[in-house]
């Protein structure tokens, strides 16, 4: 038989762009979405993992070990795809958000303005996230993902 074949069993949405100017990390907060499921899986995969295949199935298990996940793409298939989504990320005003880097408070917004409260931010888990007055914050501009590890 012939026919479409399906490459891979999930599909990539671009969240936001992640960085860390103290580690020198840049990267990119993933959902994937496995064929059959609506329960996206939240990923991040280094800019340097971004564009290749392999890289960035072996981030997806790490983001979620009891699923098979698959994708026979080549790279330069692969390639062709992450750059157009990137591209479309980036044209329609992409999010950027700060690595969170340690359990607390967070320093990344307030380095220009290091007395100005209002730009620090506290960050004690997943899911909480909290402004200089304590509360809570509903989008918060720094990512916390269980991937990655922090002290």
């Amino acid at each position: 038989k012939t026919g479409f074949q399906p490459l891979s069993n999930f599909d990539l949405k671009i969240m936001s762009v992640v960085v860390s100017y103290k580690l020198g990390i840049r990267g990119y907060a993933l959902q994937a979405v496995k064929v059959g499921s609506d329960t996206p899986v939240e990923l991040f995969v280094p800019e340097a993992h971004i564009f290749v295949t392999a890289k960035t199935e072996e981030w997806l298990r790490k983001a979620k070990l009891d699923t098979f996940w698959y994708c026979f793409a080549t790279n330069q298939v692969w390639q062709n795809m992450m750059l157009k989504k990137i591209q479309a990320f980036e044209a329609g005003g992409g999010r950027i958000q700060f690595m969170v880097e340690n359990i607390g408070t967070q320093l990344q917004l307030a380095h220009e303005e290091p007395k100005n409260m209002e730009k620090r931010k506290t960050v004690l888990g997943p899911g909480l996230f909290f402004n200089a007055d304590g509360t809570l914050d509903s989008n918060p501009k720094h990512y916390l993902h269980s991937s990655l590890s922090i002290n």
